[in-house]
């Protein structure tokens, strides 16, 4: 009989590399039961940072550590027990959008390397409101225009 292991492929270097890189402290703010849909919220982000490219006439699609850390920062502050999982994109510049999708209601942030971030509701094809989002804890606020389950930070 042959082992397990020996019909396994080898972990590769760099995926080894990988479970050896210490985790940050906003990594430790996902806690999966709590919020099952930020697990694979960062691990969307942490794939769009490693796969970013300068396109020459197209433009910079790499994220930046300042936009990812934004990013994760908004992601682990929302106060929302149920949540579908968001769609994440980069745009040029380094950028990154986050979009959640509802019935026919749509919220989505666009976060920028200098860490402004903006939203935009849309009911439909119609954009319903947008803004700058003055501090991460209003994301909530805004989240709660969907049809979710939210809960209060201090109850988390």
């Amino acid at each position: 009989m042959t082992p397990l292991c020996a019909t396994q492929p080898a972990i590769a270097e760099t995926e080894l590399r990988h479970l050896q890189t210490p985790v940050t402290q906003m990594e430790l703010v996902a806690i999966p039961d709590d919020s099952p849909w930020l697990y694979s919220a960062l691990f969307q982000l942490r794939n769009l940072q490693r796969s970013g490219e300068n396109h020459p006439g197209v433009g910079d699609l790499r994220v930046t550590d300042d936009t990812s850390m934004a990013v994760t920062r908004l992601l682990s502050n929302l106060a929302v027990k149920e949540l579908p999982l968001p769609s994440l994109d980069v745009f040029s510049g380094g950028g990154v959008s986050i979009q959640w999708t509802m019935s026919s209601r749509e919220l989505k942030f666009s976060i920028f390397p200098n860490q402004e971030i903006v939203y935009e509701r849309y009911d439909g094809d119609e954009l319903f409101d947008d803004g700058l989002l003055k501090n991460i804890s209003a994301a909530t606020q805004l989240m709660s225009w969907l049809p979710l389950k939210i809960y209060a930070a201090e109850g988390r």
